[in-house]
């Protein structure tokens, strides 16, 4: 959302903005969408009103409801490094990094990493060479991924003896249950690598599905739905 003072710099005829999405908005565009793209027709009036130029139509909204949208659609692997960065602009760059060829799931936020669930097995993006490539680096090197989340991790405990802990948050069949399977498999071939500790993480690797007969069960939304909190 904009301040008063940005409002002369920004809304200007021809920028492209975003605005929340409505019962009449979504008659014309997406459904399905919280936010709909428009491109400012004039300048707002003395009352804080603009004129919207949408999908089959015009809509008049207050200049505090808006949100600029980012020059020519530009995305980028880190939410964070947007013109603009608001609720709109990151739910755009997330959608177009999922939808484009070949399909990104992963976005950084700084140093948080959001998942869109493919629901779909995805050769090539957990194997030992993709492993390889992340061991080491830091988050921002390589492509966003749960590797380089837990890469960081493993190297300030074991080279900064910081103790570390990463959080795997989402609703029902966000893929919670199979993100925490990749960490815990490159933090295994991570600690096989340095020779400490790999029986170890076999054996929590080798635990996950005794859990998952005892607490997991099938729901509406996902066919094998952890029905607990875990702390490994």
């Amino acid at each position: 959302m904009l301040e008063p003072e940005e409002e002369k710099e920004i809304i200007v005829p021809g920028v492209g903005v975003w605005l929340p999405g409505s019962s009449s908005t979504r008659d014309i565009g997406d459904a399905a969408a919280p936010f709909v793209k428009g491109e400012v027709i004039a300048p707002p009036s003395a009352d804080g009103m603009v004129r919207i130029k949408i999908a089959g139509g015009e809509k008049t909204v207050p200049v505090a409801a808006l949100c600029p949208a980012c020059p020519d659609d530009r995305t980028s692997a880190d939410n964070t490094a947007l013109p603009f960065l608001s609720e709109a602009t990151l739910l755009h760059n997330v959608r177009v990094r999922y939808e484009a060829k070949p399909q990104q799931m992963y976005t950084y936020t700084g140093a948080i990493l959001i998942a869109v669930n493919p629901f779909r097995v995805v050769d090539g993006v957990y194997d030992d060479s993709t492993m390889e490539k992340y061991r080491g680096r830091p988050i921002g090197a390589e492509s966003p991924h749960s590797f380089a989340i837990a890469d960081r991790a493993y190297r300030l405990c074991v080279v900064d003896k910081l103790d570390q802990s990463v959080v795997v948050s989402g609703e029902s069949g966000a893929g919670k249950t199979e993100t925490n399977k990749h960490l815990m498999n490159y933090l295994t071939f991570r600690s096989k690598s340095e020779t400490v500790g790999s029986d170890i993480g076999n054996v929590i690797l080798q635990a996950n599905p005794v859990l998952e007969a005892f607490g997991n069960a099938k729901t509406t939304r996902n066919n094998n739905s952890s029905r607990f909190g875990k702390f490994v």
